[in-house]
């Protein structure tokens, strides 16, 4: 019996159903969890206290008919928890999109973020080869490559997408794809957010009929089982999306290929399905079932999902306001003007942060109604919460600005003013650690020797003497610094300490010692922009082996900068060379400086003058290496420009080192001046103007 009450029919009919419905036998969530390929079940292990402990997937839940069986004992065990006391949460997903699984991906023609390799059923391309070195970085090939160096890497990605924000009030994500150029993978993201079309299934046969290539395929594939196209499309067909018909091949094909085929289109045909008003006033649609066409219209499936209605308009309505009064109601104000005052943790990168008005007064109104979602500038943020005031340590030196958005039920505000406990306003708050300070680097490249692979242009400058370093250059990195190794037996004494010693003969001659130094593997050569970028350390000298800094000393330390035996007070801290140099742009106010060139002519006993580096005789030996040296530093070029203060004193010096008969030396060293006579070499100048020497070289005769 039914009581009176303003119930629909249909509501009350709904309120009394009795039976109880199985979740995803119907709707959107269909079909019932279990019956996908895409679900799982994943079990959140707690402690007796509920601390959460670990997460993993369930390889023992079962279904049979309409239950489904937990084996709680089983997969703790396959976890290897034998005994205890543990509490179990079993979490029942369906996977939307996404996965755990691995691909690899590489720059092909300029077009990066390719995919190389992974399960090709996931990427739909076939797995590439790859191998891995001992710290899990991937690269091409099926084995490594004799020089690592020509290695190809690869980037190691999970299919998965990425979350790029979470709402403040947490109820709702922002997911991005990553960078993985794959169709499969954005179409994946894609068919997350648009929206699902209900398309009539008489629409997949004009599909295919509409596209004469398309229709000869079918064909092909139904009428002869021998043809090329049946052997690779059968299979698919007859065990893996069970099609049998053409619908069934046309929607099959529209999902793998059409949708991204700019020339495929899904015809627009009124054949079954179709829905009208029950009549001129009604709110009501009737679906029109039409099974001559085997269309039964909407499936159960699509319960829960939204009709869009194509030419509807609004002709009227009527506003029916609420006209009760909320006796307890008060208007919320609005958030008052802001500043962020910032204050130092003593000599550290450390900053405190809290709110004010603008009269000075600390604005913390503790009320869950007000948050405060901090952004710090470096990156990091802290996530909204009621708290007005925040911590931050920086990780690295330099200037930030930080930020907070406040939120309240009806407004937000964000504030970008910074102020000390003084009330000066700041454009930023400094990282920079007092002069003194001192901190010990680490760079990847730490107990390596690197040397210029002559990409990048010069100058890179050594530490003592601030000339452009030569090919030959090499320098030993060491927490982060990069230290000058001043001579060739100093790289070899090194080299021993190292352990890297060369392979030689019978005679101690060194085997393979190819004119580049390619023989030794444990030298990393790099552009002179890279090299430049190591803050400088202390030159590695013979001293560095007995009574220096040595390489077991962690760098800074309290004599760095120091020279010949003299500590400086306070200690000089050394930093990078370009970084010094800008400053020094802005700041100096000394005299220009003057500069010095110098270019080197070989002339041959017919007086021709020309500008070689090397001269090699009829026998192929090298008997002229030119060399300039300014204060003893070599310069393995045959031109020089440099620059220096005015009034340096500079000892000049062309030398030949080459490596065939030393009696073949210089005949002559002409200067190129009026009062410089042959034999002028090495000579001492005092440049206090810009100065240019052409210098005329030639062999005994």
């Amino acid at each position: 019996m039914r009581i009176e009450t303003s119930l629909s029919t249909n509501d009350h009919a709904e309120l009394k159903k009795e039976s109880k419905e199985v979740l995803g036998l119907g709707g959107y969530l269909s079909p019932p969890f279990g019956q996908s390929t895409d679900d799982y079940v994943e079990i959140h292990l707690l402690d007796s206290d509920g601390g959460f402990i670990e997460k993993f997937t369930s390889q023992h839940t079962t279904f049979e008919d309409d239950k489904m069986i937990l084996n709680i004992g089983q997969d703790l065990r396959d976890q290897d928890y034998n005994r205890g006391e543990f509490k179990v949460r079993y979490h029942f997903i369906r996977k939307m999109a996404g996965g755990e699984e691995i691909v690899l991906t590489k720059t092909v023609d300029g077009k990066p973020n390719i995919i190389h390799s992974g399960n090709p059923e996931l990427t739909g391309v076939p797995m590439g080869q790859f191998f891995t070195d001992n710290e899990g970085n991937a690269f091409i090939g099926d084995n490594p490559p004799a020089n690592m160096m020509d290695a190809q890497p690869l980037d190691i990605k999970e299919w998965k997408f990425k979350i790029d924000e979470i709402s403040p009030s947490r109820t709702e994500v922002r997911i991005v794809p990553q960078l993985i150029n794959n169709d499969r993978y954005i179409r994946e993201f894609r068919d997350l957010v648009e929206p699902k079309r209900y398309i009539p299934e008489t629409a997949w046969d004009e599909y295919v009929d509409g596209d004469f290539d398309l229709k000869n395929a079918w064909n092909t594939i139904s009428g002869d089982a021998d043809a090329p196209l049946s052997k690779w499309w059968r299979p698919r067909l007859q065990f893996i999306d069970n099609v049998t018909k053409k619908a069934d091949f046309g929607k099959l094909h529209w999902n793998l290929y059409g949708r991204n085929e700019p020339s495929r289109n899904l015809p627009t045909q009124d054949g079954g399905g179709q829905i009208s008003w029950t009549g001129p006033d009604s709110s009501r649609l009737e679906f029109n079932i039409r099974r001559e066409v085997e269309d039964e219209g909407f499936k159960d499936t699509m319960k829960g999902s939204t009709i869009t209605i194509e030419k509807a308009y609004i002709v009227g309505f009527e506003s029916r306001p609420d006209v009760s009064i909320n006796e307890g109601y008060t208007q919320e104000g609005g958030i008052p003007d802001l500043y962020i005052q910032a204050t130092r943790v003593g000599d550290t990168r450390e900053y405190n942060y809290s709110m004010y008005t603008m009269d000075g007064v600390p604005y913390n109104p503790n009320s869950q109604g007000i948050q405060f979602y901090w952004e710090f500038g470096c990156g990091h943020k802290q996530e909204a919460s009621t708290e007005a005031n925040a911590s931050h340590n920086y990780d690295t030196e330099g200037s930030y600005s930080p930020s907070v958005y406040v939120f309240t039920p009806n407004f937000q505000k964000e504030i970008t003013e910074v102020r000390t406990p003084n009330g000066r306003i700041l454009d930023s708050v400094l990282t920079t650690l007092p002069p003194g300070t001192t901190t010990i680097g680490e760079s990847q490249l730490d107990g390596k020797i690197i040397k210029w692979n002559g990409n990048g242009g010069t100058p890179i400058k050594n530490l003592t003497s601030g000339l452009p370093a030569g090919m030959s250059s090499r320098w030993y990195i060491q927490n982060g610094y990069r230290r000058h190794i001043t001579t060739a037996d100093n790289v070899l004494l090194l080299r021993n300490a190292l352990g890297q010693v060369p392979e030689v003969d019978g005679e101690g001659n060194i085997i393979n010692d190819d004119a580049d130094g390619s023989w030794l593997p444990a030298d990393v050569f790099l552009p002179s922009t890279m090299i430049n970028q190591f803050p400088i350390g202390p030159n590695l000298t013979a001293r560095s082996f007995t009574q220096g800094i040595s390489t077991a000393v962690s760098l800074p330390t309290e004599d760095m900068g120091s020279e010949d035996g003299e500590v400086y007070d306070p200690p000089v801290f050394l930093g990078n060379v370009q970084e010094e140099e800008e400053e020094e742009e802005t700041t100096d106010t000394s005299p220009d400086d003057v500069t010095l060139t110098i270019n080197t002519f070989f002339q041959d006993s017919t007086g021709t003058d020309d500008l070689p580096k090397q001269v090699v005789n009829s026998q192929g030996e090298t008997i002229v290496d030119v060399i300039i040296k300014v204060n003893n530093a070599p310069y393995e070029q045959n031109q020089l420009t440099q620059s220096f203060p005015p009034g340096t004193e500079l000892t000049l010096e062309i030398v030949n080192a080459s490596v065939g008969d030393q009696s073949n030396g210089f005949g002559f060293v002409n200067w190129g001046t009026p009062n410089d006579d042959f034999t002028t070499n090495p000579r001492t100048i005092t440049l206090n103007s810009n100065r240019t020497f052409n210098v005329r070289v030639g062999l005994a005769v």
